[in-house]
């Protein structure tokens, strides 16, 4: 190919050599071009979402398009606020439990005279065999009580055959119940009746049985 030049002072630009830097510039333009299109789908489904991708941003900010498909819930029977249709858009949360107030009562048997201490020992007893039959039983009331604080209340029975009998009406209306025999090494004999522990079970159910009786 002939080459022509012109010279501008002392610059001398070879025309064909422009030409073909030109050339090869549009042909490198193009491949690059090709093959960002081999990575991009052709069709693009309307649900889907383009959103940028932050591991190939440019050195000025400029990003390359990503598909992301949207998230959907497949849980059944949930539908918008709004409208009839289900909803599909909004996160699912989880459902708070249902917080009880809720309360265990010892019945202590008045006509034993037993000591403060002894008292004590027989309520604490009666506390932790309650507690291991609610757990057995898997009472719906056990985590609503530890975490209300495990309220503990004292209440005062005249004899045996009352703490028998409101034992009885506790557990025939669905409370945790549970009785304390003494084993008779101190003050009382062995096999004695001495505490009843009733819950831990809903405030208002316990009171049913027990609102009548006087505090310790």
């Amino acid at each position: 190919m002939p080459q022509w030049t012109l010279s501008s002072g002392h610059t001398e630009v070879h025309l064909g050599i422009f030409i073909g830097g030109l050339v090869g510039g549009a042909f490198l333009g193009w491949l690059v071009r090709g093959r960002q299109a081999a990575f991009m789908p052709k069709v693009r489904d309307p649900k889907t979402k383009v959103l940028p991708n932050p591991s190939i941003l440019g050195k000025r900010g400029t990003t390359s398009p990503l598909i992301m498909e949207e998230w959907t819930d497949t849980s059944e029977g949930e539908t918008d606020e709004n409208t009839d249709r289900p909803s599909h858009s909004r996160p699912r949360t989880r459902s708070k439990a249902v917080q009880r107030d809720c309360k265990m009562v010892f019945l202590v048997r008045m006509d034993l005279e037993m000591g403060k201490g002894k008292m004590a020992a027989q309520c604490a007893h009666a506390a932790l065999g309650a507690y291991e039959e609610a757990i057995h039983r898997k009472d719906i009331h056990l985590r609503s009580w530890k975490r209300s604080g495990q309220a503990k209340i004292a209440l005062k029975v005249p004899d045996e055959t009352t703490l028998i009998t409101l034992a009885q009406n506790a557990k025939n209306s669905g409370l945790n119940t549970y009785v304390v025999r003494d084993a008779g090494r101190t003050q009382i004999a062995a096999g004695s009746v001495t505490v009843c522990a009733i819950g831990p079970g809903e405030v208002t159910a316990i009171d049913k049985i027990t609102g009548h009786l006087k505090l310790l």
